[in-house]
């Protein structure tokens, strides 16, 4: 998956042109829509030979159809690079040598340039832009019937823009986008990247393996030629070349794995970092709202409690403080009723020994002081004799 890890969106960025400084041929540098198409009535063959080297070596990649032919096709290209052209969207070169071929077993393509221009984005940098007529030939199998119902081939025109580092008779191509005419891309961003990735990174993984058939499909010896040369330079004159091949498998196999590994881990924290750091940026905020949340709450939750607990518990000493004085109060009074019997002291204050007898209610009784009963002197009665 390392065509993740380029930075396409800098690429897309270098050749980002104004009207100011779009350097066109033969015609007046002004950009406008209804004057499209005479800034593009440039003739290619009229072009520079930087400028026709190039466009040359991209159709020779549309074009090509053996493996060899689509290695030499793609020397014109950055290792690192942006190709946008439905229905594929890559970012390396070996990806884009392998997602080209076998495009071709779907169909073959033909491009006629018709008019280009040619401006300089940025220093080191040029941009072609080139109007042509992409002429596709479907394959048609008598093994697959629906494709019997195809066309014979299919005529559009299509605009390129290709984006050279360095000169154009030196340079290479690091851009490459391609649309139809007045027609947006007609497949998104993501399925673009995922045909990408089945159709150049898979199979790039294991290129090794697919040699085999591609080899068979070519009725060549390409892949064959290259594993025995990497044979010959690793185990010069073997005596036991089935062994040494056992050998080289139980070593590469496990490299192999771990290459890709890390190639994957790298791909997906150059797509997905930057997404990943801000989801979990937002849920480490939303996480810690909800914990000062619950934690403000709680407090204030403990706080009212609190305060009920102590209104509660002092509502209720005050009730028990009164009850328990209303308590003694009944006691003394009963002990002090229940000494009517008893001896007064002159001037109307009750004996303590009356009081002492009853009990309790004098020793406790924490309440005003108990009711006395005032003395009554007897007089005598002058019939009777007796006291009242």
């Amino acid at each position: 998956m390392s065509d993740l890890r380029v930075n396409t969106t800098a690429i897309a960025e270098s050749y980002l042109t104004s009207p100011a400084s779009q350097q066109l041929w033969n015609v007046t540098p002004i950009w406008q829509p209804q004057a499209a198409k005479e800034l593009r009535l440039m003739a290619p063959g009229d072009a520079p030979s930087g400028a026709k080297r190039i466009i040359e070596g991209v159709i020779a990649l549309f074009e090509a159809k053996t493996s060899v032919q689509h290695r030499e096709a793609v020397e014109i290209f950055e290792h690192d690079l942006l190709w946008d052209g439905p229905p594929v969207r890559l970012s390396n070169k070996g990806h884009l040598r392998l997602a080209t071929y076998l495009f071709k077993y779907f169909a073959h393509l033909n491009i006629r340039p018709v008019a280009l221009t040619i401006s300089e984005p940025s220093p080191g940098r040029t941009l072609i832009e080139l109007d042509a007529v992409a002429v596709s030939f479907p394959h048609r199998a008598w093994w697959l019937p629906a494709t019997l119902l195809l066309p014979q081939q299919v005529s559009k025109n299509v605009h390129f823009k290709i984006g050279v580092r360095g000169g154009l008779d030196g340079g290479k191509v690091e851009l490459f986008t391609g649309r139809l005419t007045n027609f947006p891309p007609f497949l998104p961003l993501p399925l673009r990247t995922a045909a990408g990735i089945a159709m150049g990174a898979l199979p790039h993984a294991i290129e090794p393996l697919l040699g085999y058939a591609f080899d068979v499909a070519d009725g060549g010896h390409y892949y064959a030629a290259k594993r025995d040369a990497a044979f010959d330079a690793r185990h010069p004159g073997s005596s036991n070349p089935t062994w040494d091949w056992v050998q080289d498998l139980a070593h590469d196999l496990p490299n192999w794995a771990k290459e890709q590994a890390v190639i994957g881990a790298e791909s997906a924290q150059a797509v997905f970092g930057k997404t990943y750091t801000n989801i979990a940026t937002t849920i480490s905020t939303v996480i810690n709202f909800y914990v000062w949340l619950f934690t403000s709450a709680w407090a204030a939750f403990s706080g009212l409690a609190s305060s009920a607990g102590e209104l509660v518990g002092s509502v209720a000493g005050s009730a028990g403080d009164m009850i328990s004085g209303n308590g003694t109060a009944g006691a003394g009074r009963t002990s002090a009723t229940a000494g009517f019997g008893t001896s007064y002291t002159p001037g109307g204050q009750a004996a303590s020994g009356a009081y002492g007898t009853s009990g309790a209610g004098a020793k406790y009784y924490k309440g005003p002081a108990p009711m006395t009963t005032p003395t009554i002197m007897a007089r005598p009665v002058a019939a009777t004799g007796r006291a009242l």
